[in-house]
């Protein structure tokens, strides 16, 4: 998909984390499961409708369990994505380098996505908060479809 002839990049989120969001009115970076000098990263894909690595996982004991998107829309009280540009994101090695993510996290994070059957390709992040004026938001209709709520203010 493209905005003004320039693809865009998504960041899916739950109904639930949107309302924050929302009330935040910037999406931001979450530093979770970081360790300094390692920076928080807010990651997007350029997959068109739906980024595999944004399903839910379940994890018991040693095994895990992959939703299906319809089961993560349906647990997550909906979904929602948030798009952007893609000139205004970090791709590959400049993003690892950006964010002071090691060599060996960096191969955890793609090989973690792989298994989730995303393509290491697709992602791109952006370290800064983005105000959400600036993204263009679909809802997840019941049927799958994409409806447009809101186009970004660029």
């Amino acid at each position: 998909m493209t905005t003004n002839n320039h693809p865009i990049a998504w960041h899916v989120t739950s109904a639930e984390k949107y309302a924050l969001i929302s009330a935040d009115g910037h999406l931001r970076p979450i530093g979770l499961y970081i360790q300094p000098p390692e920076r928080p990263v807010v990651w997007f894909s350029s997959q068109e409708y739906f980024d595999r690595a944004s399903r839910r996982v379940f994890i018991t004991g040693s095994t895990y369990q992959v939703l299906s998107i319809q089961e993560t829309q349906a647990i997550s009280g909906g979904l929602i994505r948030l798009g952007i540009d893609t000139r205004s994101l970090l791709k590959g090695h400049a993003l690892r380098k950006s964010a002071n993510i090691s060599w060996p996290r960096w191969f955890a994070i793609r090989k973690a996505r792989v298994l989730l059957q995303s393509d290491p390709d697709d992602w791109l992040g952006s370290l800064h908060a983005i105000p959400i004026a600036k993204l263009t938001i679909d809802v997840m209709g019941d049927d799958g479809a994409w409806i447009r709520v809101q186009e970004s203010d660029t």
